[in-house]
């Protein structure tokens, strides 16, 4: 290919490797007990006012627990072009992974209240596409470069041991629930289908927590697999899932004679976020801080197209069910980095014994544009177990679920960079 002017360099490649995952609970195959006076603590000598502690469970082992391992075929290409001034490298890929490691939570009526058993559940699969473009270009005082990185994705549950396994629990039912077919983590509950305007509509449908101004749930199958005017956990679906339709990162930085810039903007298109912080803000839970829309955007006779139920004293039981009030769009669109600077010409700098001495300032997180309406449209997981915050382990069986992150903070600098 050495006569075409055009082609610098282009290299193609196809790649196989198999990785291992151990992340899960430490000696998950070893049956624990714990002394626990009050939990296991018992009379042997038959008084009333004393007990001997005893032991229970604190953990049931798992000995077929394994590693789960993650197969990836890629193919893609290298390439440089146009006098080096354009570079592309793509990448197709295939990921499967067995064994997935799932943390389970065994009955307490069997076992009592131990500590969740690692399991390994199943499969999944990712299919995904990588790019990315950058370009150089410019000429004398003007250059510049210009990248572009695009990543898209697809994931879906094979088989798995189970129907179906969930992600942590919380103080409601969980959101997350994995199924055959499905893409992992989808969010998972009832669809809110308006209100209980009038008695008449009382009467179509028995539902829990019910009542004139109370949210209807929409009615999905019933034991014949059709509508059936009662609200069952049978009525609960998928409302959506964590994962982005596609990301996309534009970076440019540019200089011209002595000045400088750069800026990097990033773009999640897609995908859905559980503000559970909702939990908290717009019901009558726990004592605490309300968000205005309780007072605003509550049902009234007066008010009907509301967002939340009527105000009254069994409000608090609205909110303690996964219901589609708690999913918000989670695509956003933010600068996250933006510099500019200026160097001092060398001339000026000589007198000085300065070699060189640039003034800049710069922003991290300037601005954001999302509809969600929590903190941060950038979240992490849920702590894995027990609703524990001690806990660090991160839980990928509750993705987008924002339980309360601390928001990215928007930080702006000033300063010199002097090289003597």
């Amino acid at each position: 290919m050495k006569n075409i002017s055009w082609i610098n360099d282009l290299k193609l490649r196809v790649g196989y490797g198999i990785l291992g995952n151990d992340n899960t609970t430490d000696f998950g195959f070893v049956t624990s007990y714990v002394f626990d006076a009050y939990s296991a603590g018992y009379p042997i000598d038959g008084s009333n006012s004393g007990f001997q502690p005893g032991i229970k469970h604190n953990a049931i082992g798992n000995p077929d627990i394994k590693w789960e391992q993650s197969a990836t075929t890629n193919v893609g290409f290298d390439a440089t072009l146009f006098k080096n001034s354009l570079s592309i490298v793509l990448d197709l890929y295939k990921r499967k992974t067995t064994d997935l490691l799932y943390n389970r939570r065994l009955d307490p009526t069997l076992v009592g209240y131990v500590n969740l058993q690692p399991t390994n559940i199943g499969d999944m699969t990712n299919r995904g596409i990588d790019l990315a473009l950058t370009y150089r270009g410019g000429q004398r005082d003007f250059k510049f470069d210009v990248g572009a990185y695009f990543s898209l994705y697809r994931n879906e549950v094979g088989s798995i041991a189970d129907p179906y396994f969930e992600g942590s629990r919380s103080r409601i039912d969980p959101f997350n629930r994995s199924v055959t077919g499905r893409p992992i983590s989808s969010f998972y509950g009832y669809i809110i289908d308006g209100f209980f305007q009038t008695q008449e509509d009382l009467d179509k449908v028995q539902q829990s927590n019910e009542g004139i101004g109370k949210w209807r749930y929409k009615d999905i199958t019933g034991p014949n697999g059709k509508p059936d005017g009662v609200i069952t956990p049978d009525d609960r679906t998928f409302m959506g899932n964590p994962h982005p339709n596609f990301t996309l990162g534009l970076n440019f930085s540019a200089s011209y004679k002595n000045f400088d810039f750069s800026a990097f903007l990033y773009w999640k298109d897609g995908g859905q976020i559980v503000n559970y912080v909702r939990y908290w803000t717009d019901f009558n839970t726990f004592q605490g801080n309300r968000d205005k829309r309780v007072l605003y955007d509550s049902w009234t006779p007066e008010h009907r197209d509301a967002k939340l139920p009527v105000l009254d004293g069994s409000d608090g039981a609205s909110g303690q069910v996964p219901v589609s009030y708690y999913v918000e769009p989670g695509g956003y669109l933010r600068l996250r980095n933006f510099s500019i600077g200026y160097s001092i010409p060398s001339n000026t700098l000589r007198r000085l014994s300065i070699d060189r001495l640039r003034i800049y300032v710069q922003a991290q997180n300037l601005f954001t544009i999302t509809e969600y309406t929590g903190l941060d449209p950038e979240i992490t997981t849920q702590v894995n177990g027990r609703w524990n915050y001690r806990d660090a382990r991160s839980d990928a069986n509750s993705l987008g679920v924002d339980y309360g992150n601390f928001p990215t903070p928007r930080i702006i600098t000033f300063g010199l960079n002097v090289t003597f």
